[in-house]
């Protein structure tokens, strides 16, 4: 079915361009009307290349959902005038646009942890080729050490003005024999809904309401806080679950040694009185044993278990010490003086209990 041409006044009417500012650009509008059908034509291709790289992307655990579009025709025709006002875009015909403009796919990656685009970075830049170096957004204040994990992956660190944080690929695909180029960006779940909703009202509201801009500004540090305690929910859970294995490991290994015990007993070349006491002390161990269980599971002992390098990375809490407070321990006398947040816990100083809250 053949393309209709654009109609140049009804265009400039729907996406608000000024006629003035359109004849400053010297663009031909033939020419537009060129790119238009030309990448009209193009889109079931392009449509079949993008279900390729995120059918590709979908194979991966660390790859919570995706979602992809191929630019509108019109859109394309939009955003051209709109770089070539803003002197971001020279010299582009019917013959260069789909190299010049890079996002004619466009996907996204989201992924539920923080630290799950390691894994995915590793895949895209193992698959594809790059076009350039990937882009990390941040925003300022981020974790230096998340910001050094993108260097040495290879990344060049980008602080946005609006704190959008994700990692932008351009990525070269070649189905034919010609290049395509693939626009991926990756980032959370959380992050993206926090950029779906500042999209939908900075544009319109915010730029000129400074309140709007405030509150949003808000939400996207609150953002990184989210990311960083879903981070620390996970090591958590992890810490629980090894710790739940070695329990297990280490009850079972307590069974046995009482088993021996009592065997040695019987066999023991002693008075029955003797035996009798041994018998005991046997199970007066067992019993401290058992006590020692039912507090197995206290945070300052899973502390330990969560690697130094993951609390820094996303931002969550350095230590025990910091999740613990207003308390004293009964051994040590070590004052906590932060939110309280467990009774059954360990002191990090003595590892023991604490026996007196303030």
């Amino acid at each position: 079915m053949k393309t209709k041409d654009l109609n140049k006044d009804q265009f400039l009417e729907n996406y608000k361009i000024d006629q003035r500012a359109f004849e400053a650009t010297e663009l031909d509008w033939e020419m537009l009307n060129s790119i238009y059908k030309k990448h009209s034509a193009h889109l079931k291709d392009l449509n079949k290349i993008a279900s390729y790289v995120v059918d590709c992307l979908r194979d991966l655990d660390e790859v919570h959902s995706i979602r992809y579009r191929v630019k509108d025709p019109e859109h394309l025709i939009e955003k051209i005038i709109r770089k070539t006002l803003g002197n971001t875009l020279t010299s582009i015909n019917d013959r260069n646009y789909s190299s010049r403009i890079t996002d004619l796919i466009g996907i996204r990656a989201l992924h539920l942890f923080k630290h799950d685009w390691v894994a995915i970075h590793e895949y895209i830049t193992s698959t594809w080729e790059p076009k350039r170096k990937p882009e990390a957004s941040i925003r300022e204040g981020d974790s230096k050490d998340l910001q050094e994990l993108y260097k040495e992956s290879g990344c060049k660190v980008v602080k946005h003005d609006r704190g959008y944080r994700s990692v932008h690929y351009i990525l070269k695909t070649r189905p034919t024999n010609k290049i395509t180029y693939v626009e991926l960006q990756c980032r959370t779940i959380i992050e993206e809904a926090w950029s779906e909703i500042d999209h939908r009202f900075f544009y319109p509201y915010g730029s000129q309401h400074s309140v709007i801009e405030s509150y949003l500004d808000l939400f996207n540090r609150l953002t990184g806080s989210a990311d960083a305690m879903g981070t620390y929910i996970k090591y958590l859970v992890d810490a629980l679950t090894e710790q739940t294995d070695r329990y297990r490991s280490v009850k079972i290994e307590k069974a046995e040694i009482q088993k021996r015990l009592r065997s040695v007993i019987s066999t023991l070349d002693t008075s029955d009185q003797e035996k009798s006491d041994l018998r005991r002390e046997v199970a007066r161990l067992t019993n401290l044993l058992k006590e020692q269980d039912t507090t197995f599971f206290g945070i300052g002992g899973l502390a330990g278990s969560i690697p130094e390098d993951s609390w820094k990375l996303y931002g969550v809490a350095s230590s025990t010490e910091s999740l613990l407070g207003n308390a004293i321990c009964g051994m040590c006398k070590k004052r906590y003086e932060k939110d309280y947040l467990d009774i059954g816990i360990y002191c990090p100083n003595c590892r023991e209990r604490y026996g007196t809250l303030l």
